[in-house]
């Protein structure tokens, strides 16, 4: 059995539903609002992509108003496009140290590079939606 096999087995029988009960949020009186909401509740289908890095987690636990949703890495899944918008929009920054003149230390820069924290593609979703998830990700 290969790697990727058991990681598959290892996440065969856990619930992939929304885990929390969301409170304290008003419904938007205005159509934008709502038209907002309801498509911020559509089905996507995504896949995030596993990782080889030590102390990576199998299972991701976005959460939005209070309500996680497990996502299984390496698994093809559909969730509502609030909790795609919550992995867009979590990224991590790393530097690493740049020394234009190796003569001078105060030519040492530090350069930032900025990725997703966890990696993913869409596999299933509307043209609007793929549009809204470029701009999300270009922010």
């Amino acid at each position: 059995m290969g790697k990727m096999d058991a990681h598959i087995e290892h996440t065969k029988n856990i619930p992939i539903g929304e885990i929390g009960k969301e409170t304290g949020i008003e419904p938007s009186a205005d159509r934008m609002g709502i038209e907002t909401e309801a498509f911020m509740q559509e089905p996507v289908g995504i896949l995030v992509h596993p990782t080889g890095e030590e102390g990576s987690l199998d299972i991701i636990m976005p959460s939005v108003n209070g309500v996680n949703q497990p996502i299984i890495r390496g698994r093809e899944q559909t969730v509502k496009r609030k909790y795609v918008e919550a992995l867009a929009r979590s990224r991590t920054t790393q530097y690493v140290q740049e020394q234009l003149n190796f003569t001078d230390p105060s030519s040492l820069v530090m350069k930032g590079k900025t990725v997703l924290s966890y990696p993913f593609q869409v596999v299933k979703d509307t043209d609007k939606g793929r549009a809204w998830l470029k701009g999300v990700l270009a922010s």
